[in-house]
């Protein structure tokens, strides 16, 4: 019987992060009755139709940060910010104000985000326009405290 030889070699597969790692965020409102965030009202628009915000935390709602999604570019810039409510489905937003808490210029853990969500109808011709606008404010917080920096 002939053997055949295998030159012994080393593998390694790794994962080295780099500047495109996502960082993951949690992002709860926290403007409840009062309308305005530590930096007052700093939004785009003003709320829209019959709206109301929990005072404290409710599943499904925007005090729920698991129901908030932070969405930025490459560059750490937010692009926009979406919720999905129990009781509407995923609300559409808008960015309206970064508070760079420590100056970095960077979106990172414990800037302040301003944000809106939308619902809106349509009409019989297929138009859509905005009915009901929130304005929201948090703290971006880590997703795991354990990992600060990447998701």
């Amino acid at each position: 019987m002939k053997r055949i030889y295998e030159k012994p070699m080393a593998i390694q597969e790794a994962f080295i992060a780099n500047e495109y790692v996502a960082a993951c965020y949690s992002l709860a409102c926290s403007v409840g009755s009062g309308n305005k965030g530590d930096k007052g009202n700093k939004w785009k628009y003003n709320e829209k139709g019959y709206v109301y915000h929990e005072h404290d935390f409710v599943s499904g709602t925007c005090t729920d940060a698991s129901a908030n999604r932070v969405i930025t570019n490459d560059g750490s810039v937010v692009k926009s910010v979406g919720e999905y409510n129990k009781d509407q489905g995923w609300l559409n937003g808008g960015f309206d104000y970064w508070d760079d808490r420590n100056h970095n210029g960077i979106v990172d853990t414990n800037d302040g985000i301003y944000w809106h969500t939308e619902s809106k109808t349509t009409n019989y011709w297929g138009q859509s326009s905005v009915d009901r606008r929130w304005n929201h404010y948090g703290i971006l917080k880590p997703l795991d405290s354990s990992r600060p920096n990447h998701s």
